[in-house]
């Protein structure tokens, strides 16, 4: 108002805008396209538009405003402006209008039904009266009464039944008229009963020519009539049928891309995988039925995943997230599903191009099985082989953790990836060499760091994770490590015996006190498993290192009366031993031992057998060389008695 008013007071002559066309419900409602009601949506429309809209909503109507215009404005359907704006006893007058055609179209003329039956015929003949007959039932007629059904007079046997062409022909015609009205009328309806009935009629007609090309396209046509009516999803599942009968799959396509969400919905389950695919690489499909063509597709790829590579299955569902339909994100969950399940199956190569999001979901399933078999199902329809799996994470998924790790750049985070990616799969080089790095990096900060009780449990876990990973194998730790290893008790805990020899060795250089109190640990750990020898070696390397450890000094003092008492054990077998060799040995001699007496004297040779060779794993050096001289002695004595090498080898 106020740039028509400049306008005017500058003397410039107001443009009058153009003058809308007025229109009449009635006007309205016959140019209108067909709108049915939507499902479950009959006479609902005058509840979503309230009665104080009716007046707006016809005399935006009455202005010309067009029926697709008020329905966005309304949010409703066209179909419900449509009721809103006809009079239901105008709406009654219209039924009444088109009912004296649908009536009409509905009929079948008399001259084209059997007298017989009162039915269109299909296949008419001529009997000899001259009245056109359906063959099936006059020749049921004849069967039972050999007269004329019109005439009642007799009918010479066996009958004469000749094909009326003519009238076949015309019935042909009336069929085909009567389906192009019906093409052409139900789009004008404007009841859904009436509209049904014509369609039925319609179809009644065309199937019976099926596989016909003419009848396959006419049945097509009624059918994507019957699509907007209630029962759709019969309808279109039909449709895709007809065109997968046709080898040639452009009209199928072509179909499918013209579909909206909900209708795409019942007829994907019935395509084949070819279809899918093809409608997948395709671009003339609307959004959400492309969304629901990718799921389709997805689903059927998961659930022959044991036949291929998951690399195309993960990439179609991280394209599929891009899509604004993915609001929840259930598309990359459902990537880092397969990922997590499919790691085996992966290389390195392979995770350096998926999203960071994607390696989160699949670090997040990777912790919870059941979660992940859920989501799996709801995603998949399968659970991709995760319930029958041996072990759970798989042994080669440290390799996601790993790669989600070189993309964190929060260093905390980063090393517990790592730690949980050792976990998994302690015996991957890439994972301890990255993770050895890390620790090595944490360790060097050890003296810039607040010493508070939480920190000094991480730096404690930190530590013995990483003289771990350098201990196993067998490496030296690094110069610049050592001066800040700090040693407290929570960093042996996972250390064997072996490995904390070895540190030990390490440390006897720089911090051989230190070294001691290690060695130590490992002289106790080997006691505990009952290594004598180890733990009084590792006794005497601690003492060595530090003479003024205590517990070196007791440790070895133990160990050596344990050993003397051992000692005095084995002494004491070995004179027994030697006894019984000089009893053997004296009558050897005296010639007292016969062949005969053989198997005794074999006897007792192997009873001391066991008792020797046992005491002989023990024995400190001087008595090893006592006993072999012993059974040197022996031996000489059993092969001068005319035994063989033979015989002694085998006692």
């Amino acid at each position: 108002r106020g740039g028509a008013s400049q306008a005017m007071a500058k003397g410039k002559k107001k443009k009058e805008p153009p003058v809308r066309p007025r229109i009449s419900v009635a006007a309205a409602a016959a140019s209108a396209p067909f709108y049915p009601p939507e499902r479950g949506s009959a006479g609902s429309s005058r509840a979503r538009i309230g009665p104080e809209d009716l007046e707006r909503i016809r005399r935006l109507s009455r202005e010309g405003v067009s029926i697709d215009v008020i329905a966005k404005i309304w949010n409703a359907t066209p179909r419900e402006v449509l009721e809103t704006l006809q009079d239901p006893k105008e709406e009654s007058a219209r039924e009444e209008a088109y009912a004296p055609l649908v009536k009409r179209l509905t009929r079948d003329p008399a001259e084209f039904c059997c007298p017989i039956s009162r039915q269109l015929m299909w296949d008419p003949v001529v009997a000899q009266d001259g009245y056109t007959y359906e063959r099936c039932n006059i020749e049921r007629w004849l069967g039972s009464k050999p007269q004329s059904p019109m005439t009642g007079s007799p009918l010479p046997s066996p009958a004469v039944l000749n094909p009326n062409q003519h009238v076949k022909s015309a019935i042909r015609s009336f069929k085909e008229d009567t389906v192009a009205e019906i093409l052409a009328l139900v789009p004008q309806l404007p009841s859904t009963s009436l509209a049904l009935e014509l369609l039925s009629r319609g179809e009644q007609f065309v199937r019976p020519d099926l596989p016909d090309a003419s009848a396959q396209k006419k049945l097509t046509s009624l059918l994507r009539l019957r699509m907007k009516l209630p029962g759709a999803a019969e309808a279109i599942q039909e449709i895709v049928g007809l065109f997968l009968e046709n080898p040639h799959r452009g009209g199928l396509q072509k179909f499918l891309c013209e579909l909206d969400g909900s209708q795409l919905t019942y007829v994907l389950p019935e395509l084949d995988d070819d279809t899918i695919d093809i409608l997948q690489k395709g671009k003339k499909l609307q959004p959400a039925c492309k969304w629901l063509v990718d799921q389709e597709l997805s689903r059927r790829l998961a659930q022959r995943l044991t036949e291929q590579s998951p690399l195309r299955l993960m990439r179609l569902l991280e394209e599929s997230s891009q899509s604004p339909h993915d609001q929840k994100g259930d598309r990359l969950k459902a990537a880092g599903l397969v990922l997590a399940s499919c790691i085996d199956r992966l290389d390195a190569e392979d995770l350096e191009e998926l999203d960071v999001q994607l390696l989160s979901y699949a670090r997040g399933y990777l912790r919870d099985k059941d979660t992940a078999i859920m989501d799996s199902e709801h995603f998949f329809s399968t659970d991709l082989g995760m319930f029958t799996a041996e072990r759970w994470p798989p042994q080669s998924s440290g390799a996601i953790l790993t790669e989600l790790a070189f993309r964190l750049e929060d260093e905390e985070e980063k090393f517990q990836l790592l730690v949980e990616a050792h976990e998994i799969d302690g015996a991957d080089s890439q994972v301890r060499a990255v993770l050895i790095q890390q620790l090595h990096g944490k360790i060097s900060q050890f003296d810039s760091q607040a010493s508070d009780a939480s920190f000094s449990a991480s730096s404690a876990y930190a530590e013995g994770l990483f003289l771990k990973l350098i201990l196993e194998e067998r490496q030296q730790i690094p110069s610049d490590i050592l001066p800040k290893l700090t040693l407290e008790k929570g960093v042996f805990q996972h250390l064997s015996a072996d490995e904390l020899l070895l540190l030990a060795d390490q440390l006897s250089n720089e911090r051989h006190r230190d070294g001691a109190r290690v060695a130590v640990k490992a002289a106790k750990a080997y006691g505990a498993k009952g290594k004598d020898m180890e733990a009084q070696y590792a006794y005497l390397h601690a003492f060595r290192l530090d003479r003024f450890n205590e517990d070196a000094a007791e440790g070895l003092v133990r160990s050596s009366l344990c050993m003397k008492k051992q000692a005095e054990e084995l002494r004491a077998k070995c004179e027994d031993l030697e006894r019984r060799c000089h009893e053997l040995d004296a009558r050897l001699m005296e010639g007292a031992v016969t062949a005969e007496h053989t198997p005794p004297r074999h006897a007792a040779y192997a009873s001391a057998a066991p008792a020797t060779h046992a005491a002989y794993g023990k024995a400190p050096v001087a008595v090893q060389e006592l006993l072999l001289q012993r059974l040197q002695a022996v031996q000489d004595s059993w092969q001068s008695t005319g035994h063989s090498q033979e015989d002694w080898s085998g006692w």
